[in-house]
């Protein structure tokens, strides 16, 4: 028995969630919920709280114009951010939509032209950042972006991606998939007089997923295992893409100093092996000068340390290039679907509009300036200790920490001598 859903964004009606609801055939909705890393579709605000009004199950996808991993990461963290300000249930995957609309815009505003590995790095970066936040993540594409950018060797060897394959006019997806756009054309059926996307979900609904809570509340390490050779082998693999230094022995994982983002990401896999896992205390490497493990990642947002911060997210670094988000301006044309001919095979009918440049207005660029402008003043240095746990930290500063590190040392041998 089929389990019918249709996607949404503000392309329709205002009353499609009620419409739907009342029709009785779908039994989940996903709703366009970003654009970019800063804009919200601008019925998002109506969407979900009617969805959660009634039984249906739902999820969310952002609607890409990221021309990199990095700014793929940032699209997940937002649309991350903007459903946990709704408390809203996660019950099917977050989906990566980066499609005919992308590419034309960072081939327009930044002369790059798409290729496999740039829309698989993105992918990967955004789908590994929902993975971190907690969730499961998928992508959305048709059979073109399939066949040119994605590949049956990308999916087959990154299993955990949940693929959303719009191939409408077929009686059944010719790929294997989670879930299948299989029309976009007038919802009567469903109860909803208006063009939509229609889907059938190939696969399960996932449970209710809460964000994950990291195994320790700062940089650690981890001890995985007991394990079978071919899961370390899977588990060995994930931390070599992380870039995390890692040493095996009799069945057993040791970690380098993971991100609390990074110790989500392991622990999900480990949760799906049924392998145990643990907080790795001993020979900590960071005592002996002479070792070549990992030292934790610093935190530099804000904190007290002796060590100044890095303040590198300024109006004047290198982001100054990251397109800016669709404005949301009553009255344009971005509640009009645009016309996507010559894409007949991607039921995506909702395009949205490129992002528009509003310099003179910063309305819709909400930036993140984590820790204020003005610096701590540093403690008197009386009775120097080397904190047990570096403080909580997503970015990996190992230079500055091994400076601190001396500073605290030779700081200690002038007391001494005093």
């Amino acid at each position: 028995m089929n389990i019918y859903g249709v996607d949404i964004s503000s392309y329709q009606n205002s009353d499609v969630v009620e419409k739907i609801a009342e029709g009785g055939k779908a039994e989940f909705i996903i709703t366009r919920a970003t654009i970019g890393s800063y804009t919200k579709d601008k019925k998002i605000n109506l969407f979900i709280p009617e969805i959660q009004k009634t039984k249906l199950k739902n999820s969310h996808y952002v609607a890409s114009y990221a021309k990199d991993p990095w700014e793929a990461e940032q699209e997940a963290d937002f649309i991350c951010d903007v459903l946990e300000s709704y408390n809203d249930k996660i019950e099917m995957p977050i989906f990566f939509d980066w499609e005919y609309f992308s590419a034309d815009y960072i081939k327009e505003n930044f002369g790059i032209i798409a290729t496999p590995s740039l829309v698989q790095s993105m992918a990967l970066a955004f789908c590994k950042r929902i993975w971190q936040r907690g969730y499961q993540a998928g992508v959305y594409l048709n059979k073109d972006y399939w066949d040119r950018f994605y590949t049956d060797k990308f999916f087959a060897q990154n299993p955990d991606i949940y693929i959303w394959y719009a191939r409408p006019g077929y009686s059944k997806p010719d790929k294997p998939c989670y879930l299948w756009q299989y029309a976009s054309e007038n919802g009567a059926d469903f109860g909803y007089n208006g063009v939509i996307d229609k889907d059938i979900l190939i696969g399960e609904f996932i449970e209710e997923v809460e964000p994950m809570q990291p195994l320790c509340p700062y940089p650690c390490r981890m001890k995985i295992g007991f394990a079978t050779s071919g899961d370390i082998k899977f588990l060995t693999s994930k931390l070599s893409s992380l870039q995390i230094p890692y040493t095996t022995d009799n069945g057993y994982i040791i970690t380098g100093y993971m991100t609390k983002g990074d110790q989500c990401y392991m622990m999900l896999d480990c949760n799906k092996l049924g392998i145990p896992y643990e907080e790795y205390t001993e020979d900590d490497p960071d005592e002996d000068e002479n070792s070549n493990s990992p030292l934790p990642p610093t935190d530099n947002s804000g904190s007290d340390e002796d060590t100044p911060s890095d303040n590198s997210g300024s109006e004047e670094d290198g982001n100054s290039d990251t397109p800016l988000p669709p404005t949301d301006n009553s009255g344009s044309d971005e509640d009009t679907p645009s016309d996507n001919s010559g894409s007949e095979e991607d039921g995506n009918s909702d395009t949205p509009l490129p992002p528009t440049d509003n310099s003179g207005s910063g309305e819709d660029i909400s930036t993140d300036n984590n820790g204020s402008d003005s610096e701590t003043p540093k403690d008197e240095i009386t009775s120097p200790e080397i904190p047990e746990k570096i403080p909580n930290s997503d970015e990996s500063n190992v230079l500055l920490y091994q400076l601190y590190k001396k500073f605290i040392k030779y700081m200690k041998g002038l007391l001494i001598k005093k």
